[in-house]
């Protein structure tokens, strides 16, 4: 099954995987590894990342970077600039995060028809 893409919430306006699994629905498989990483640790700088990150896969430093800005643009990650780097923490611990996202999903396939989600 392909993405859904349709107006919904804040965090799953943009694409709504039906054939994901878990946050992956939501999130980019990387994006959810990044946030796998932060919600373990509470937070870290990306050099930390990146070294949770390599025990499993090859990848580039300016690739978690570019994936940790792009979660702090959906609101996602707070960065917090130190002597040593920058440091990322969630906003939203991964219940919250879960909560917010499972709200914003049935609000929407209430929106697109409130009588078959009622069936459903």
């Amino acid at each position: 099954m392909s993405n859904i893409i349709y107006r919904m919430g804040k965090y799953t306006q943009k694409t709504f995987r039906a054939s994901g699994s878990g946050l992956g629905k939501v999130l980019g498989h990387l994006e959810e590894e990044v946030m796998a990483v932060l919600w373990t640790r509470g937070e870290a700088t990306g050099k930390e990342v990146l070294a949770e990150l390599t025990r499993s896969r090859k990848i580039a430093f300016t690739t978690v970077l570019t994936v940790i800005e792009r979660l702090a643009r959906k609101g996602l990650l707070k960065r917090d600039r130190r002597e040593d780097g920058y440091h990322v923490s969630p906003v939203y611990s991964k219940d919250e995060f879960a909560a917010m996202v499972s709200r914003e999903v049935l609000d929407g396939v209430v929106e697109l028809s409130s009588s078959q989600a009622v069936a459903s």
